[in-house]
């Protein structure tokens, strides 16, 4: 197939006109300028496309000039159509031809005429209202003679001076000498004449104090002229009439409304009206006014072949499309049809003058077109005299504030979403364009607009007309409205942006923060968060657990000159010594570098977000909206909302992770995909971390390791006293090149798989007395614990055989000694989940016989805020007496909330949790005192689950001592 050349490699425009009036056909400027000579005549019909109607009537006219009347040629025509429908053209055309018969004789009328057609001393009158002058008259000649009426000037353009000069009383008083002096300055030479715009003349009749006169002369002196045309053998008048209707002066006064209609009258009596162009020849004027050549058939034809694929893809029944693309090329349908149908319908808007215009200063002034046809959007809204053309003179400037906010501004809607939604929003302005019954375009129209052999892809433009449908601040958003179409007043998200831009740029950074933190700080995420860390001191140096640093994009990006040198800062230095001492657990922290700083939009739409939803709560008070528009204000609230974490998740993709053979640095980067989810962030950095590719953070879920790995932590190398279970948890937290564990809690799994029995158990772990702790008891692994490679554990000694017992009798002077109270001890947990905290106290509370009732006071201690809001919550339903105590500091800054009840504490929490937050602390004392009263306790404690790590510390009620001797 030809390849698809763009439109200027294809085709060769005309040069453009001198002024945008030069497009508007203008009689009496043809005959100086146009047709001024026969060159430029040639020149002319070089560029008129000869309709069918015109070559009728056309050939009828020259055939009566020729040989005289018959039956098919009229002595009057009338051609009846809308401003911009032909009507002037076809009159120069006759004027060109009646002007140079050696131009027909020579073929070199475009097809116009047939060259035994040619008339030789054909008298020419030419006469265009739009030059009347009826208080001065119209110059005739050097002698001072000037024409007041149409009388006078047919007079002396007819007979010359000698006529004028006899007739010149009926010239001044705006009368008529009847039709026989009118037919005697006829006579029997071929005569033509041409008379255009007389609406104009009528117009400024209306202007004049004494218009009866003028109208009434006009009306008579036509009449006359009719008859003698009509009596003349070889006589023809050809005059042009506005389409009613479509009269732009018909709104000036009821009285040139009148005047035109009495003139129709009266040539309708003995006129026959013609129509230059219809729709069908729209296009191939446009093609032989504008370009000089369309380049070869092939070419044209397989443009046609290919822009029909596309469109029976999405319409499979549209069997015509291939002959409408190749008649409008190289228009797109979609182009002329909006010309025609929607530009078409405002009064002020001439259909080929106006098309013509509007299209050469896209070829000459707009962008190098890179589509073989042109396209709707290609009326581009930032040439100027398109716009012009298109919205001022077709009385659409109220649309302004629409095209700029929506449209062309510098941050109207469519620029924020590429080239496809600015076509699109192009697209439906140019449907917006005209009458209101008429305004808008449907979805498939746009769409179809928008396709081309180079961008073929439907969805793609469907999701550009949905950006803007769903963002714009004119798009007309009531769903009864049917077409998308901009309008002049805004709708709702208007007022959305405006209370967004109001909000000052601290309270933006600070929702920005937040969001930050919520993107990657999910509360049941397991990596401790250091948001915009500037210094070491801000990231603890912590053997438990691996923290997450995600760095201030003012500060560092992934292209920041200086990035390895302050990341370095941050990495190797810990938070002791003002930040100078050497950071020890390098394997347990990350970092999080955007690709750049630029997060207006961002901030953007978490005002919009805010504004929609204040919007929204004010409107649920005071009800003042129309459903579309809560609908509209609903759905952006939504959408604003998870742009924001979208637009968060899509700039922090960089993530560095310790890498010993990252050098000098330490840390490898490696770039992240986050889904457009919220709250994937943790997620998505612990897959990525924890996958067979990179395999550098064990498994949450499985996490198994190698015998290799244990060995290479130092076990190996401990053979004979083994390591304890923070030793061991220590090397792996110290060195990079060994597998990373988010947490203690990971760490202890581990663990649990490596020493559970069979074959692939790996571990040997025991307690102090030398026996083997068995893994999944529940009771996780203490600091006392002690581990060896399997193969590499000491064999326990057998058991000694205990020694039988032996009783040796009390001394007598012991009786008579105080006896010492039996004193109950008191219980305390390690740090472990609900349940498993609560199910030893249990079987310490079973082995020493002791029940519920026994406990005097209980206090669990949490570092989560999470885990205090729950138990506070519990505690508000039952009779116990609870106290909460609430500690953190970072920074310098220390906050501290002692002995708060239950209720109080609901009421204070989320303060105390904003202030943690923006003050990136991480440790906390939190605690929750309880002192029992009935069942209480136990149910509060039954309620706990493992979603928190706990301590739990009991206080038992002594018992009373034993009763001293008999006295």
């Amino acid at each position: 197939m030809t390849s698809l050349l763009p439109l200027l490699e294809s085709c060769a425009p005309r040069p453009p006109e001198q002024t945008s009036q030069d497009y508007a056909a203008d009689l009496h400027r043809a005959l100086e300028g146009e047709i001024g000579s026969a060159a430029n005549a040639a020149d002319f019909f070089a560029s008129t496309y000869p309709t069918a109607a015109m070559q009728r009537v056309t050939a009828g006219i020259f055939q009566r000039l020729q040989t005289g009347p018959a039956a098919d040629r009229p002595a009057v025509i009338r051609f009846n159509s809308r401003f911009g429908g032909g009507k002037t053209h076809t009159l120069i055309a006759l004027a060109a031809a009646a002007k140079y018969p050696q131009l027909i004789r020579a073929a070199s009328t475009g097809g116009l005429l047939d060259p035994e057609l040619a008339v030789d001393n054909i008298k020419l009158v030419c006469y265009t209202g739009e030059n009347a002058d009826l208080l001065r008259g119209i110059a005739l000649d050097a002698a001072g003679r000037r024409a007041k009426s149409l009388t006078g000037f047919l007079a002396y353009h007819l007979g010359g001076p000698a006529a004028y000069d006899d007739l010149k009383e009926y010239d001044e008083k705006f009368s008529d000498p009847g039709a026989d002096a009118l037919q005697r300055l006829i006579g029997n030479q071929p005569t033509l004449i041409l008379i255009d715009e007389l609406v104009r003349w009528v117009a400024v009749a209306a202007q004049l104090r004494d218009d009866q006169q003028a109208n009434d002369g006009l009306r008579n002196a036509l009449a006359a002229l009719a008859k003698a045309v009509a009596n003349s053998p070889r006589a023809v008048m050809v005059l042009t009439t506005p389409e009613a209707g479509h009269d732009a002066y018909q709104e000036e006064t009821l009285a040139v409304q009148g005047v035109m209609n009495e003139i129709n009258a009266i040539l309708g009596r003995t006129s026959r009206d013609f129509t230059p162009t219809d729709d069908a020849d729209f296009p191939a004027i446009l093609r032989q006014r504008l370009f000089r050549s369309t380049g070869p058939e092939e070419r044209r034809r397989a443009v046609a072949q290919a822009y029909a694929a596309l469109a029976r893809r999405e319409n499979p029944a549209d069997t015509d499309a291939e002959t409408r693309f190749y008649d409008g090329y190289p228009f797109h349908p979609e182009t002329l049809r909006i010309i025609t149908e929607r530009l078409a319908s405002n009064n002020d808007f001439q259909r080929v003058r106006g098309a013509l215009r509007a299209l050469a200063a896209v070829l000459h002034h707009g962008d190098p077109i890179p589509e073989p046809l042109i396209h709707p959007y290609h009326l581009d809204m930032t040439v100027a005299a398109v716009r012009e053309e298109l919205v001022n003179r077709t009385g659409h400037s109220a649309l302004d504030a629409a095209i700029a906010a929506d449209v062309t501004g510098p941050t109207a809607t469519a620029q924020r979403y590429g080239e496809t939604a600015r076509h699109a929003a192009n697209t439906i302005l140019l449907g917006s364009l005209a009458v209101a019954a008429n305004r808008g375009l449907q979805e498939t129209e746009i769409v179809h607009a928008l396709a081309s052999p180079a961008h073929p892809d439907a969805s793609v433009a469907r999701q550009a007309v949905a950006q803007i449908r769903e963002n714009g601040l004119y798009i007309d958003d009531d769903p009864s409205a049917g077409a998308l179409r901009f309008n002049q007043q805004a709708n709702v998200r208007r007022e959305v942006e405006q209370r967004a831009n109001a909000i000052g740029s601290a309270e933006k950074e600070d929702g920005l923060r937040d969001a930050i933190y919520e993107a990657f700080a999910r509360r049941d995420d397991a990596l401790g968060v250091r948001l915009f860390p500037s210094q070491a001191s801000n990231v603890p140096d912590d053997p438990n657990r691996v923290h997450l640093g995600i760095i201030n994009p003012n500060h560092i990006t992934m292209y920041s000159e200086d990035r390895d040198r302050q990341l370095g800062r941050l990495y190797h230095h810990a938070p002791a010594s003002n930040g100078e001492a050497p950071r020890q657990y390098k394997n347990n922290i990350l970092f999080l570098v955007a690709d750049h700083a630029d997060l207006e939009e961002v901030k953007q739409q978490m005002a919009r977000h805010r504004a929609a939803a204040e919007m929204l709560a004010a409107d649920a008070k005071n009800p003042q909206l129309q459903d579309h528009q809560r609908n509209t204000l609903e759905t952006l609230r939504q959408s604003s909302h998870k742009m924001v974490y979208q637009g968060i998740q899509r700039n922090w993709v960089n993530l560095f992770y310790p890498q010993p053979q990252a050098q000098p640095l330490g840390l490898a980067p490696t770039r992240l995909q986050f889904p457009d989810q919220e709250g994937q962030g943790q997620k998505t950095i612990i897959d990525h971390l924890t996958s067979d590719t990179v395999g550098r953070m064990a498994h949450p879920r499985n996490p198994a390791l190698s015998p290799a790995a244990w060995a290479a932590a130092g076990l190996a190398h401990a053979a004979g006293a083994g390591l304890t279970v923070p030793e061991l948890h220590d090397r792996f937290a110290r060195a990079p090149g060994r597998p990373m564990f988010r947490n203690r809690a990971d760490f202890d799994q581990a663990l649990d798989t490596a020493s559970k029995e069979g074959t692939e158990q790996i571990l040997i772990v025991r307690n102090p007395l030398g026996m083997e702790v068995k893994s999944g008891s529940g009771g996780g692994y203490k600091e006392e614990l002690r581990v060896w490679l399997k193969d590499y554990a000491p064999r326990p000694a057998p058991p000694e055989p205990e020694p039988e017992p032996v009783i040796e009798p009390r001394p007598a002077a012991a009786i008579d000694e105080e006896p010492v109270p039996y004193r109950i001890p008191d219980f305390r947990s390690e740090r472990d989940t609900g349940q498993v905290v609560v199910n030893a106290l249990k079987t310490r509370m079973a082995a020493a016989g002791l029940d519920w009732s026994r406990i005097a006071h209980a206090t669990l201690y949490g570092a989560e805020a999470p885990f205090l809001a729950a138990m506070a919550s519990k505690a508000q339903n039952c009779a116990a007496a609870v106290t909460v105590d609430y500690q953190f500091e970072a920074n310098g800054f220390e906050l501290r909330v002692t002995g708060k009840t239950a209720a109080e504490w609901q009421q204070c929490r989320r303060a105390c949790e904003q202030m943690q937050r923006a003050a990136a602390a991480e440790l906390i004392n939190a605690a929750i005192h309880i002192a029992p009263e009935g069942d209480s306790l136990r149910n509060m404690l039954d309620d706990l689950d493992n979603t928190h790590q706990v301590e739990l510390a009991v206080q038992f009620q002594q018992p009373d001592p034993p009763p001293g001797p008999d006295p």
